[in-house]
């Protein structure tokens, strides 16, 4: 029996905390690897940069930030695949300078996690690195003596060369110059391994010092956007662990994230057994993911949670687990070879029975990179099934699917539960899904005080309240065409043949299936992609990004909340001031108060999404294209946002939304249109609307 009593899981007395012995983990080669590479791409380009050591100094930012947040041991692998990066892009220079970077950077690293001063850090750079640097020169000059006597002779000639051009120059201290020189210049060639390692000890001093100096401001901003813990949420068992996460008991469980006022969690109590279908909703921000995370093996601040054995999170046998962005799980190139991603060597897999399971039938040899949201979604679950877990924990994994893969998933979900006797977890806002549970767990009144009430959006005055004079957003689309690496052997067609106009201030709904082409439609007509054929033009001219042309929200809003809080995103997503910020926010029902200074960190995927809208209706753009806008909303974020769209529209901003969920959006849309083998079909409204009902998804 393993029990998790908030202090980090245990069997027998023993911690799962990382030991410092333990190997490398797979967030600690990831992280080596891309701050390695970004090194030595550093040092590349640097090299036609003439910055002395301040180059160094640079390239070695990326291994200070791993000494400040990682094991020295990351280092030490990050310093090698960096010498080696180095070495196959730009030969042995380049190597040598990572090499001196990682070493630099890793000091300097640990110096300022482990808070110490200035004199500090450069006495420890000059003994740690500056002596072992020293020896290496002197043991060099030693070894290679014709190298040395070469590079002396040139010394010796370069200064004879000087001195006669003084000479020929009459002045009176000119002779006690050039006699100085020649005694410098003999002494520098008779006693070079004694001058050399003081030389070489107080450079290395010198750019402690200065790498300690520059880097202390960036190294505090990078703890600010990552904060210490927040990768500690998910643990892995301990070598040995015996894999066994069912029946699984939560007893007042609480959670709270780093930097936060508020619990995520707050005296929670769960159960889990085999062959449950268990649906879990509540408003945004009220745990939902939190609990997925708990029940995959995280960590808690109080409570209990027991367990035969291990959560085996992604192992065979254990918890698996798929997240509102599939592309943050789907590591293979091809979709074959995500499938075997991480799997036992020589294992047997049936890749075409997985594969027509979840809808991606002959996709097998797919580039994951050409796949759309919806069908990253799917391949997850394939990924997932491959492993026949014990555990299924589904994280708002039908917001991004058409209305025939939501189907199609569900049934897989409730046959996994019901069939083949899995314990399967859905998280969801859809009342039609909610309602397929054996059992619906509901989370929220702590959410429910923390989000506060939707607050009406202001129509006379600020955000939207003033309307253009001269009407402004149409678009003309005429022969549009688009195609993934076109001209190559690899071309992919998207889109051809595309043709729409929509009047200033109109509204347009795209719809269609996964992998149609809805979402590189909406970022070519929000000026972000450009058009392989054809043209997109705004007010007749060609459409461009930004405040005053077109703007895109995208799926995923976590990848435009650029700034560490809501209030300082917003403000700076439109370049406005504290109060139109905080209008926007109070449009979309985020109560500034509450929100203003919340992290975007501690935001569920839902009040990010309102978060990010904030930020571009505050921009007040020409053209607003909204990607999948209503994924991942509750009920009370629905209204906000429609509202919110709604009044925008009336003062004059052009709509372009795709989404597979078309409730509520009769009102805000004139036309409709349905991407189908990359071209447009206009549709009924009606027929549109239709599409947001469910097939009857029990039979």
């Amino acid at each position: 029996m393993i029990t998790d009593t908030g202090s980090g899981v245990s069997d027998s007395g023993h911690s799962v905390d990382q030991d410092h012995r333990s190997a490398l983990g797979a967030v600690e080669v990831c992280l080596a690897a891309a701050m390695a590479d970004l090194s030595a791409v550093v040092c590349v380009v640097l090299r036609f940069v003439p910055l002395g050591g301040l180059s160094t100094v640079l390239a070695a930012f990326p291994f200070a930030v791993l000494g400040n947040r990682l094991r020295f041991r990351t280092c030490v692998a990050a310093g090698i695949s960096g010498c080696v990066v180095g070495f196959l892009l730009a030969g042995p220079v380049v190597a040598n300078t990572v090499f001196v970077a990682a070493a630099l950077g890793s000091v300097v690293g640990i110096a300022h996690r482990r808070a110490w001063s200035l004199s500090r850090t450069v006495i420890t750079g000059s003994v740690a690195l500056g002596a072992p640097a020293a020896s290496v020169a002197v043991a060099g000059m030693w070894l290679f003596a014709s190298y040395r006597q070469l590079a002396f002779a040139q010394l010796v000639n370069s200064w004879r060369g000087v001195a006669r051009i003084v000479e020929g120059v009459r002045l009176p201290l000119l002779p006690v110059l050039v006699h100085a020189g020649d005694i410098s210049v003999a002494w520098i060639v008779a006693w070079w391994w004694v001058w050399l390692p003081v030389v070489v000890v107080v450079g290395v001093a010198f750019l402690t010092g200065c790498a300690r100096l520059l880097f202390g401001a960036p190294l505090r901003l990078v703890a600010r956007l990552v904060p210490p813990g927040t990768q500690t949420l998910l643990c892995v068992d301990p070598p040995g662990t015996r894999i066994a996460p069912l029946p699984l008991r939560l007893t007042q469980v609480s959670v709270r994230y780093p930097g936060s006022t508020r619990p995520a969690l707050s005296q929670l109590d769960f159960c889990l057994d085999r062959g449950e279908f268990v649906t879990v909703t509540g408003r945004n921000g009220a745990g939902k993911s939190t609990l997925g995370r708990l029940i995959a093996g995280g960590r808690l601040d109080s409570g209990c949670i027991v367990r035969p054995g291990g959560a085996g999170l992604g192992a065979p046998g254990g918890t698996a687990m798929v997240f509102q962005r599939p592309e943050s799980q789907v590591l293979g190139v091809r979709v074959v070879d995500d499938l075997f991603w991480g799997m036992p060597p020589g294992g047997p897999l049936d890749v075409e029975s997985l594969l027509g399971r979840v809808g991606l039938t002959g996709m097998a040899y797919r580039e994951t990179a050409t796949l759309s949201g919806g069908e990253l979604q799917r391949l997850a679950v394939a990924s997932l099934l491959a492993r026949d877990p014990a555990i299924v924990i589904s994280d708002e994994t039908t917001a991004m699917l058409d209305p025939d893969g939501r189907a199609v998933l569900l049934r897989l979900l409730r046959s996994l539960a019901h069939r083949e006797g899995k314990a399967v977890v859905h998280i969801t806002h859809q009342v039609a899904e909610i309602e397929l549970g054996d059992r619906t767990v509901l989370l929220g009144e702590a959410a429910a005080e923390r989000s506060g009430p939707v607050e009406p959006t202001p129509l006379a005055i600020g955000l939207v309240g003033q309307s253009a004079e001269v009407p402004h957003g149409a678009v003309d689309v005429r022969g549009l065409g688009f195609a993934h690496a076109m001209g190559t052997p690899w071309e992919h067609r998207v889109l051809r043949d595309v043709n729409v106009e929509i009047p200033a201030g109109g509204g347009l709904l795209v719809t269609g299936a996964n992998g149609s082409g809805k979402s590189t439609l909406a970022s070519v007509l929000a000026g972000l992609s450009a058009p392989t054929e054809g043209q997109v033009l705004l007010d007749g001219w060609p459409v461009r990004n930004g405040r005053a042309g077109a703007m895109l929200a995208l799926q995923h809003p976590r990848l435009q909340l650029l700034r560490g809080t809501v209030g300082e995103d917003v403000r700076d997503a439109a370049a406005v001031g504290r109060d139109a910020a905080d209008e926007a926010l109070a449009s979309l029902g985020l109560s500034p108060r509450l929100y203003r200074d919340r992290g975007v960190e501690e935001l569920s995927v839902g009040e990010q999404r309102r978060v990010a809208l904030a930020g571009l209706l505050a921009c007040r753009p020409h053209l607003l294209v909204l990607d999948e806008p209503l994924a991942g909303l509750d009920q009370l974020g629905r209204i906000a946002l429609l509202r919110a769209l709604k009044t925008a529209r009336e003062t004059g901003t052009t709509l372009v939304m795709t989404s597979h969920d078309t409730a509520g959006l009769d009102g805000l849309v004139d036309d409709a249109v349905m991407v189908e083998g990359g071209k447009l079909r206009h549709a009924s409204r009606a027929r549109c609307l239709l599409l947001r009902s469910f097939r009857d998804i029990r039979g």
